[in-house]
């Protein structure tokens, strides 16, 4: 083996001990003063509960939707605390984010100290996926791609990001590379050694996240596929390992002790249960049960299977990119993800490396296998583009295939060899650049060729970018400011009085000179309801149960903002407008969106007081009166914009309707005839607003000859 020459520098064992330690050191440090500035995100808020009514009351029936592994460890410590959550509170909750808000009620007063405790959780599985992935590598590579690996893994972005929330992304994310490294010792070694680790890891895989069971689909094909490479390729260059008769009696047993650990982690509840004590929705476990003898029973615990069933059943949610929604997804949404979320010279490295040496060792087509039909397993499936997270994995992956960077060509020139090793050497000090400098906004990191995060909300929304986040940084500022009150549209499940703020729903009330709106609501139009929001606030926002608000909602309320400047942003995900700041006919058009009409009438009329022969003021002072069902007033000064030669169809449309109101009906027709002679292609729209004018009031159209 070529040794790297640059890499060589660092031949010293202790060195590189020490140095893979210190980025441990580093990135921990991190990620843990990161995460004590960033507020409950979305999915923490009903994850640490769920895990704790699981440790309290073994309440398995609640969050089926999701194992509840990753839920129970961060919730240990809760047990030494004073947390509570009452049976009755357990028992009465309908869903998972009932159970959030019970523990809330409960535990407001050291609410976020909980999380921070549980956070400390995740940070070990961060620490874990890191080690481990330095191990493979080193394992796979040598002690110098080890050390390679270590630095771009602890100093990932996105792992950092996600490695501090009490999620399901960093456990499952550790857990497989910890399968992939246990399924490569045990091709090497098969026998009783190796088939507790890799059984234990897949086990674990499977209930941290149910994307687990993906390995078992693609597992068994690698090992088919080499199979056939050792079975028709006899000069299929130096083989690491032999399939012989061990690795197919070694893999009953780690059948074996995978389903062991699954039906462990449930306390064998509902294990080994006959198919006919289940009632699925999804197609494929219909078909399944038609399929399966009824005699023979399942041994997998009852909830387990039940929670792959609705993984199943999803139809999918609105998945933004690049500024359009769709209810089925994109299939090139990870795509656009790794090259947008992703440090640069992560992807180009991994190319870098092939291009090194083209030849694939046998030990290396399980990675590549789980990396690329995984990747394609998401793509395709299109229902979970909800974030790069549910591929984050195959991070630590790339981070490990790079590491065949300590290997250079023989044919390389010494010129080669150092360009490759300065390549290497400086796309590595890039991502090290791209984590520190993100501090302490992981979550909104996007690369420099993108724009970066400032830019993020064009590419990618929800948990790439805005889970929730950023309340404490907003309180800071509101105190900083001495700002008592503000107008707030928020993405997430706390409420945000938690943190002492105070706030009304924008166009609840009369508003209020600071309004803030997070990122998901003010670019796509997302939104959820905190559990606290009465059933009047609901009304304000609309009641539809999908992600979104109603477009008609987004268009009048919200977008608006989208091209005012705001006067801080916070964590790249809360934007916090200073309406004073903003001129005259910016504050009144957005009054006018907002039906706050009768600040609108202030404000326009000091514009045409002070610019008595621009037409537009006079428009949208009309417009205002209209609102407010003063359709004289109105009329007045629809007619003063016509008299000031207003080129546009508003003012004879806008009096057009105010006629028909006060039922002056040939007027009316005048003024839609003078829309129609300067537009005709709106001949449509009046046509659909007369009929809807009919059916509101009940009259009849007089027949024509």
């Amino acid at each position: 083996m070529n040794v790297n020459p640059f890499i060589d520098l660092f031949g010293a064992p202790k060195f590189r001990t020490i140095l893979v330690i210190l980025c441990a050191c580093l990135s921990l440090t991190l990620a843990v003063t990161s995460f004590f500035q960033k507020s409950v995100t979305f999915d923490e808020y009903n994850i640490l509960p769920q895990g704790f009514a699981v440790l309290q009351s073994k309440a398995f029936h609640l969050g089926t939707g999701a194992p509840h592994m990753a839920a129970i460890l961060p919730a240990i410590p809760l047990l030494l605390s004073s947390a509570k959550l009452p049976d009755s509170k357990i028992n009465s909750a309908k869903n998972v984010y009932d159970l959030g808000h019970h523990f809330l009620e409960e535990n407001a007063k050291h609410y976020q100290e909980y999380y921070f405790t549980g956070r400390f959780v995740s940070i070990l599985f961060l620490a874990l996926t890191g080690f481990l992935a330095y191990g493979f590598s080193r394992s796979l590579y040598g002690p110098y791609a080890g050390m390679l690996t270590a630095v771009i893994v602890f100093f990932s972005p996105n792992l950092i990001a996600h490695g501090r929330l009490i999620t399901t992304d960093i456990y499952f994310t550790a857990m497989v590379i910890g399968s992939l490294w246990g399924f490569d010792y045990f091709l090497r070694y098969p026998g009783w050694k190796s088939i507790f680790p890799l059984g234990m890891g897949l086990g674990l895989a499977s209930v941290f996240k149910f994307s687990g069971v993906i390995l078992f689909a693609i597992l068994p094909l690698v090992l088919f596929f080499l199979f056939l490479i050792q079975r028709f390729r006899k000069h299929y260059g130096n083989r690491s390992f032999t399939l012989d008769g061990r690795i197919w009696i070694g893999s009953i047993g780690v059948i074996v002790i995978t389903l062991a650990m699954i039906n462990q982690s449930y306390l064998w509840y509902g294990s080994f249960a006959s198919i006919d004590a289940y009632s699925f929705d999804s197609g494929f476990f219909q078909g399944f049960q038609a399929l399966w003898p009824q005699w023979l029973p399942i041994p997998l615990p009852h909830y387990f299977l039940m929670g792959l069933d609705e993984q199943l059943t999803h139809k999918g949610w609105n998945a933004y990119l690049m500024g359009e929604m769709r209810r089925t997804g994109f299939w090139y949404y990870y795509l656009v993800a790794f090259l947008v979320k992703t440090p640069p010279p992560l992807i180009l490295l991994c190319f870098l490396v092939l291009v090194n040496n083209r030849k694939i060792d046998d030990r290396e087509i399980p990675i590549i296998a789980v990396t690329v039909l995984s990747f394609l397993i998401f793509s395709f499936m299109g229902h979970k583009n909800i974030g790069l997270r549910y591929l984050l994995f195959i991070i630590p992956i790339m981070g490990i295939w790079i590491g065949r960077g300590g290997r250079i060509d023989k044919s390389f020139s010494p010129k080669q060899k150092l360009l490759t090793s300065l390549l290497i050497g400086f796309g590595t000090l890039w991502i090290v650049i791209s984590s520190v400098s993100i501090w302490p906004n992981y979550l909104a990191y996007f690369n420099s060729l993108s724009g970066g995060p400032s830019k993020g909300h064009q590419y990618l929304l929800d948990s790439n970018l805005d889970w929730g986040q950023d309340l404490i940084a907003l309180k800071q500022h509101l105190q900083n400011k001495n700002i008592q009150s503000l107008d707030l549209a928020y993405f997430g499940t706390v409420d945000p009085a938690l943190y002492n703020i105070q706030y009304q729903l924008i166009g609840e009330k009369n508003p209020q000179r600071y309004m803030a709106i997070s990122a998901n609501i003010l670019w796509g139009g997302m939104h959820y309801y905190t559990q606290k929001l009465s059933e009047g606030l609901r009304q304000t926002w609309g009641k539809s149960e999908a992600r979104n608000f109603p477009e008609s909602f987004f268009r009048q309320w919200i977008a608006p903002f989208q091209s005012l400047k705001a006067e801080n942003i916070f964590g790249h995900t809360i934007y916090l407008f200073d309406m004073e700041k903003q001129n005259k006919a910016v504050r009144g058009a957005i009054n006018l969106a907002l039906h706050q009409y009768e600040q609108a009438i202030e404000i326009y009329s000091k514009i045409v007081h002070e610019h008595p022969d621009d037409p537009i003021g006079f428009v949208h002072l009309a417009e205002a009166h209209s609102g407010l069902h003063q359709y004289q007033k109105a009329i007045i000064f629809y007619t003063r914009a016509i008299d000031l030669k207003d080129s546009g169809i508003n003012s004879y449309l806008g009096r057009a309707k105010a006629y028909l109101q006060l039922k002056q009906f040939q007027k009316a027709v005048q003024d839609f005839k003078a829309v129609l002679s300067l537009d005709p292609s709106m001949e449509h729209q009046i046509k659909t607003y007369l009929n809807f004018y009919l059916e509101k009031n009940a009259i009849v159209p007089r027949a024509s000859n």
